[in-house]
């Protein structure tokens, strides 16, 4: 008899304590996808004459191809690989950028 009263003692607090789990564990789960939310950085696009950008959290990336051109410079010693033309504001930033890229012409002979 001392055996089954232990036994049953057993199964009874394993019962409450995987109920208890069980109830924990939802609001645990909600906790961290809150959190996974909130440590998620915004992200924001922009683009122009051959670059495109991208802002995420306080990072600035600006993605351009070099193997392609957008014509001669104005003057025409240099060829345009990117160039925004004017000041472009970063979406979401107090922050404007200025962009030109370009390769000089006897290089790209």
């Amino acid at each position: 008899m001392k055996t089954s009263t232990k036994n049953a003692r057993k199964a009874s607090t394993k019962k409450a304590a995987t109920k208890q789990a069980q109830v924990a564990a939802p609001a645990s789960t909600a906790r961290k996808a809150a959190a996974a939310t909130k440590a998620a950085p915004v992200v924001q696009q922009f683009s122009g004459l051959g670059y495109v950008g991208r802002i995420e959290g306080t990072k600035l990336t600006i993605t351009m191809d070099l193997a392609i051109t957008a014509g001669p410079s104005d003057s025409g010693k240099s060829e345009v690989i990117a160039k925004s033309d004017r000041f472009v504001e970063l979406p979401g930033q107090d922050v404007t950028t200025w962009l030109n890229l370009m390769v000089c012409r006897k290089a790209v002979k």
